[in-house]
This record gives C-alpha cells, structure tokens and sequence, in this order.
C-alpha cells in the first residue's frame, strides 16, 4: 500500500506540467464508491445511487449506475452538454423501468386473474423491449466514452 510519504516523493519527481497532463487523464480511487476523474468530477455511491459533483461549482448530478455517471463526465469534460443530458435522461429512464419490471413481476406471480396476467405479461414485454433499447443507446454513448480515454492516453506527448 502506497502511504502519504511516497505519494509525496512520486508527486515531487514529476515535473508540475507533466502532474497536471496526468491528472487531467486520470480516474482515480478514493475510497470505497468513490472517485476523482480528470481532477475536476467527484463520483460518490450514496446508498444505490452514485452523485457527480464538481470541484469548481455546486453543480450536482445523481445517477444510478457508476458507468452513467463517468460516462457522463466524459461528456462534460468535453463540453458535449446535449450529449450529457441525453445520458442523464437516459440513466434515469433505465431506472424507472427496472423499478417497473419488478413491479409488474410481482404484479404477474400474484395475479389469479386471468386478463390481469395477460395485461401484466403485455406490459413487460413491453419494459423489457424499452429497457434493451436504452442500454443500447446508453452503451454506444459508454463505447465513445472508453474510446475517447483510450485515445487521450495513447496520445504521444
């Protein structure tokens, strides 16, 4: 485990320029649920959801998944805002849908009627068909996102 005295050493052999590329690139650990990205979003879980803020403003995001959350950093960063919206939106949609699935799961196992069950199966049918749309679209933005860090680290200095 790295203790504060080494930190220190690295931080002090690494020029201040070269320090500020690195954290610019960097998503760093700190602590259990919590992360730093790019040396100006904090991502911490909060119970079953995960809250962005950043370093320079009270802006606050809260989403349900770590992946929706970096990814929308992603976005930020770059100043793609229609882009980042679009993954909030899409984040929260994916939430409100599993909620609904298990509701209408539940709903399926204990109905007796048989026109209840029907409507219920039609309904998640439905859920499931809108659920895997939105994890496509959320991941194509998730693949971008993976793509754009891959290339800013692969870039030569």
């Amino acid at each position: 485990m790295i203790n504060t005295k080494n930190i220190n050493r690295i931080t002090n052999a690494i020029p201040n320029k070269v320090m500020k590329e690195l954290q610019d690139l960097s998503i760093i650990s700190t602590g259990p649920g919590s992360y730093c990205l790019y040396n100006t979003y904090n991502i911490i879980k909060e119970g079953q959801t995960f809250t962005v803020t950043l370093q320079t403003s009270e802006t606050e995001m809260i989403f349900n998944t770590l992946k929706s959350a970096a990814t929308w950093c992603s976005y930020d960063k770059r100043n793609r805002f229609v882009e980042a919206k679009r993954i909030s939106v899409l984040d929260f949609k994916l939430g409100s849908i599993e909620a609904d699935i298990i509701l209408h799961n539940q709903l399926l196992k204990r109905s007796t009627k048989e026109d209840d069950k029907l409507i219920y199966a039609a309904k998640l049918t439905e859920e499931k068909f809108k659920k895997r749309q939105i994890t496509e679209e959320l991941n194509s933005f998730i693949n971008e996102s993976v793509a754009w860090q891959t290339k800013r680290w692969n870039k030569k200095p």
